[in-house]
């Protein structure tokens, strides 16, 4: 499709128009429950056996631990059974026990959009403050460790117990 000028969004636009909308691809225009799609095209393939040591996975329709495992083993399946280094998702615990099951030595990371989006409710009063937030960016961004996250976040005296175990929990699971 590539070779002719037809791009992989386009076909999903495509089939998303004829099924009355992205929840309906997969079914003949009404959803049903146990309806599931993987999309995975030969460029794809031959990507992930050149490089494929990090795979994300967007979870915008979010699913069960079912639909996870149904999707990772197809994925699996689909990418000749090799394993991918590290999966990097949002945080949500259907996702979490399946990578274990079905990538038991795939290394699970989250998605820092997911962490800053989700930081904000852990961090109360300090939302408002300048100074933590430069603190806050060089801890996300600017650190290459555990001991220099941890280095950075200890600067920060103001904030409370459970907004560090929150942050540096969440920095771990980048690495």
């Amino acid at each position: 499709m590539v070779s002719a000028g037809i791009r992989p969004t386009d076909v999903y636009s495509y089939m998303s128009n004829e099924v009355g909308g992205t929840r309906n691809i997969g079914s003949s225009g009404s959803r049903k429950s146990n309806d599931k799609l993987l999309w995975r095209d030969s460029r794809s393939r031959i990507d992930y056996d050149c490089f494929g040591d990090v795979v994300v996975f967007d979870t915008t329709y979010h699913g069960t631990a079912i639909s996870f495992a149904w999707l990772f083993k197809s994925f699996l399946q689909s990418m000749g059974n090799q394993l991918p280094k590290t999966i990097m998702t949002d945080q949500d615990h259907a996702i979490s026990k399946e990578i274990g099951e079905v990538f038991p030595d795939s290394c699970h990371r989250l998605r820092l959009w997911h962490i800053s989006r989700n930081a904000p409710s852990h961090l109360g009063n300090l939302n408002g403050n300048v100074n933590f937030h430069a603190l806050f960016h060089k801890c996300m961004q600017g650190c290459e460790s555990k001991i220099e996250f941890e280095k950075t976040w200890d600067k920060n005296d103001k904030l409370s117990l459970s907004s560090r175990l929150f942050m540096v929990e969440r920095f771990v699971q980048m690495l």
